[in-house]
C-alpha cells in the first residue's frame, strides 16, 4: 500500500520528464485551459456579433469587459458548473491590451495593505472603474459576494494568466474565501513582496508554463531605471514541456497548453487507474 501511495503522489509528466507537484489534477487543469481557450473565442464572436457560450458542462454567468468603456471588448467570464464558480480572464490581443502589457513600472497594490507593488498595466486593467462602468475587479467581487456557499477557481493565460493571480489573492484577501488558482504562461505580475503575500494567501496555486514559451520571462527580474523595480513568480511552479527551443511566440499559443494539458490529464488518468489496478 505504500508502495501504491508513492506511485499515485509522484504525479510524473512522461512528456518532458519533469515530476509534477502531488496536489496537481490535470483533469481539472485541462477543463481550466479550456475556459481560456473559450475567452478568446468569446472576444471573436463579439467582434462578429455571433453567439457564443462557454465550453459544455459549464453555464455562463457574467461577462467580463475591459474598464475603458462602457459593454466595451471583452476580457473573459464567470461561469459556474455544479457547486463551483470558475472565473476565467483572457490573455492579450487587442493594441490597447499590448500598452497595458508594455507598462512594466510598478504601483502599489490598491488592495492590499503590505506594501505589495504589481505591474501598472496588469493592475489598471484589474482595478480601474470609469463612470457607468465597474472595473471587472468590483463585477467579480460583487458575484462572489452575492453567491458566497459555492467553491472559486480561477484561470488565465498570458496576460489573464497575470490578471488571475491579482483576483486570486484579492478574493484570499479581500472576501476571505478559499481559491484555487490554476494559471497558464504568467509573466511576472508583481515584487517579492507581492509573490509572498500571495503564496500565503492561495496556496492552492499552479501556475503551468510552457518552459519553450518566452512570455513567463517577458517581465524581467530587475527594471532598471533611477528606481529600480523587481518581480519575481508567484508558487508554484508546474513546468512542461512542448513545442521546440527556436518556436518563439508559437510555443505561447493557447492550442499548444490545450493539447499538452490534454495529453497530461490522459497520462495522469491512465497512470492512477495503472496504480489502482496494481493492487491499491
Amino acid at each position: 500500500m505504500q508502495q501504491n501511495d508513492v506511485l499515485i503522489r509522484r504525479r510524473f509528466n512522461h512528456e518532458d520528464n519533469t515530476l509534477l507537484p502531488q496536489s496537481f489534477d490535470a483533469g481539472l487543469a485541462y477543463d481550466l485551459v479550456t475556459l481560456c481557450n473559450a475567452s478568446y473565442n468569446e472576444l471573436f464572436s463579439t467582434m462578429t456579433r455571433t453567439r457564443w457560450q462557454p465550453p459544455e458542462g459549464f453555464e455562463l454567468a457574467v461577462t467580463l469587459h475591459e474598464p475603458y468603456e462602457r459593454g466595451g471588448p471583452t476580457i473573459g467570464f464567470i461561469a459556474t458548473r455544479e457547486d463551483t464558480i470558475y472565473v476565467t480572464w483572457r490573455g492579450t490581443i487587442l493594441p490597447v491590451e499590448w500598452q497595458e502589457d508594455a507598462k512594466t513600472g510598478q504601483v502599489v497594490c490598491s488592495f492590499l495593505d503590505d506594501g505589495s507593488h504589481v505591474e501598472a498595466g496588469f493592475h489598471e486593467l484589474y482595478t480601474a472603474d470609469r463612470p457607468n462602468h465597474p472595473s471587472p475587479r468590483s463585477v467579480v467581487l460583487d458575484y462572489l459576494r452575492a453567491h458566497r456557499t459555492k467553491k472559486v477557481v480561477v484561470t488565465g493565460h498570458s496576460l489573464g494568466a497575470s490578471l488571475a493571480e491579482l483576483n486570486g489573492v484579492d478574493i484570499a484577501v479581500t472576501l476571505e474565501r478559499d481559491v484555487t488558482v490554476v494559471s497558464f504562461a504568467a509573466p511576472r505580475t508583481g515584487d517579492p513582496q507581492f509573490a509572498a503575500t500571495y503564496g500565503r494567501a492561495v496556496p492552492s496555486s499552479f501556475r503551468v508554463f510552457n518552459t519553450f514559451d518566452p512570455v513567463p520571462g517577458s517581465v524581467p527580474i530587475l527594471v532598471p531605471g533611477f528606481q529600480p523595480t523587481y518581480y519575481t513568480h508567484v508558487p508554484q511552479a508546474v513546468p512542461i514541456t512542448f513545442g521546440v527551443p527556436w518556436g518563439g511566440f508559437a510555443n505561447h499559443a493557447i492550442s499548444g497548453y490545450v493539447s499538452a494539458m490534454k495529453r497530461l490529464a490522459d497520462t495522469q488518468s491512465s497512470d492512477s487507474k495503472n496504480v489502482v489496478a496494481a493492487g491499491g
